[in-house]
């Protein structure tokens, strides 16, 4: 090591073969092994594999898996092609008290609707689906998706299976679910819902829709409702763009005809 000056001041000036000692030496200690135990983090569990399993390949062995006490029984390349489902597995792996004695693998998840999510990705790995499934939306819409099951058509029932897409990080079947009903969609795709529930969230709608007419309809007379449904073309009334609330407007109507039978009665009854 020399000393130079430079500028009125000292500087430390290193020797090329200093410098080349130094670099072997950072060398040699980065090729030795580590002391240090190998450990599982949360990290490792959580990443999904970088080698995809190849579908019905060496290695594609049959995965048991335990959903809510329910067992259901699939491919290890099924589980891999999501992420969620596939680090529950590894960590219960890594966990010898959940495999121990070949038991299936415990899924803390309602088993309900885990047919359908597992089905999803079945059909999903292996390139198989069919149709559309916004049917509101154009068909050359970024927002469309592509049906891979078939959903049942029970308002319930797709927000259970809407609830359990978002656990599993599904956004296809998510989209799917949503896709049913022209106000959960609009909920949904265009942040209505701001990250609720949109089945919730339209659930509320309709109900403020409700309260609204039957507040405008009682301010514009007991006819108006039937009077309203008189003056909308068959094509509008028979949309299931406008379902909700041609619905609401033929309660309104049935609930008016009541109120002016009762009221009728109830003048008839005064003038004997």
């Amino acid at each position: 090591m020399l000393l130079s000056r430079y500028s009125g001041r000292l500087r430390c000036v290193l020797t090329k073969q200093q410098i080349t000692r130094g670099r072997q030496a950072r060398r040699n200690i980065a090729d030795e092994p580590s002391s240090a135990p190998t450990q599982i983090t949360e990290t490792a569990l959580d990443a999904p594999s970088s080698t995809a399993i190849a579908r019905h390949g060496t290695g594609d062995a049959v995965v048991v898996l335990d959903v809510g006490g329910k067992e259901f029984k699939t491919l290890r390349s099924t589980v891999d092609s999501n992420s969620v489902l596939s680090s529950l597995v590894v960590r219960a792996e890594a966990n010898a008290e959940l495999t121990q004695g070949g038991k299936a693998i415990f899924i803390d998840r309602d088993p309900k609707h885990f047919g359908i999510i597992l089905q999803h990705l079945r059909n999903k790995v292996d390139g198989l689906s069919y149709g559309r499934v916004d049917r509101y939306l154009p068909a050359n819409s970024k927002k469309m998706a592509i049906a891979t099951v078939q959903l049942p058509a029970e308002k319930e029932a797709l927000r259970d299976i809407f609830m359990e897409s978002q656990y599993y990080d599904i956004k296809e079947l998510q989209q799917s679910a949503c896709g049913q009903s022209l106000l959960t969609m609009l909920m949904q795709n265009f942040g209505l819902a701001k990250g609720a529930n949109p089945f919730d969230e339209a659930s509320k709608f309709l109900l403020r829709l409700k309260r609204g007419l039957i507040a405008g309809v009682g301010l514009m007379g007991v006819s108006n409702a039937q009077n309203i449904l008189d003056i909308l073309p068959e094509k509008v009334k028979s949309s299931t763009l406008l379902a909700p609330e041609i619905k609401l407007l033929e309660e309104l109507s049935r609930s008016d005809d009541g109120k002016a039978q009762k009221a009728n009665k109830e003048n008839d009854s005064k003038g004997k």
